[in-house]
Parts: structure tokens; sequence; C-alpha cells
């Protein structure tokens, strides 16, 4: 089957790098900031410190909104500009990594519930 391809005056490759790049910094703060939210939870508990839970009470909202709503935009975006730029490719994409993809969507869900079940449900 054809595809109508998307062929700019730019080089397309630097756009699925920056989609891609912005997107995998995203996934490494969301990574790096659910560690730290463990340990610093953990960390006040121990310590009765009731002041970092409140203000953990506030970052974990606002971290649960831009890892969650950045990084699926981002993700979405990724998968629309390579859709775009070699339609043929992102077809072999999917055909040859289906269930590596099904598996990734199942653990994405999880993380989606977990992030927003946490924040809002944890904290009173």
């Amino acid at each position: 089957m054809t595809f109508p391809v998307w062929q700019p005056d730019f080089p397309v490759a630097w756009l699925i790098a920056i989609v891609a790049t912005v997107h995998v910094a995203i996934a490494q703060f969301a990574v790096g900031g659910g560690f730290f939210l463990a340990w610093a939870e953990t960390r006040a508990h121990r310590q009765d410190d009731v002041a970092l839970l409140d203000w953990l009470k506030g970052f974990t909202r606002v971290f649960a909104f831009v890892s969650l709503v950045l990084g699926a935009v981002t993700g979405v975006g990724i998968w629309f500009t390579i859709g775009l730029i070699s339609p043929e490719g992102t077809q072999d994409l999917i055909r040859v990594f289906v269930w590596m993809w099904a598996v990734e969507w199942v653990f994405f869900l999880v993380e989606i519930l977990s992030g927003l079940l946490v924040p809002f449900s944890y904290f009173p």
C-alpha cells in the first residue's frame, strides 16, 4: 500500500530527534522523581516532618501532571511525527514490535493509574 509522505524543506530526522529527546527527558524526570518522592516521603514519616509532607502533597500533584500529561503528549508526538515522515517504516515497526509495545502499554496504563490514584487518594 502506498502512503502519502510529508516532505518539508528542513531535515525531518531533526524533528524526530527533538520530539524523542523531549520525551526521554520527561521519562527520566518521571523515574527519578518517583524515586525522590518515595525517599522524601519515607524520610518525612520517619522524622515526623509535617512541613515536608505538606510540600510533598503539592509537589506530587504537580509531578503527576507534568510526567503523565507531557509524557503522553510527547509519546503521541513521536508516533505522529514518524507516521507523517515514514508511514511504511512506522507500519514495519508496528508489525515487528506489536507485542513488545502491548506490554509497554500495559505498564504505561499501570503507571497512569498509580500516578493518578496515589497523589489524590494517599494525601488527605
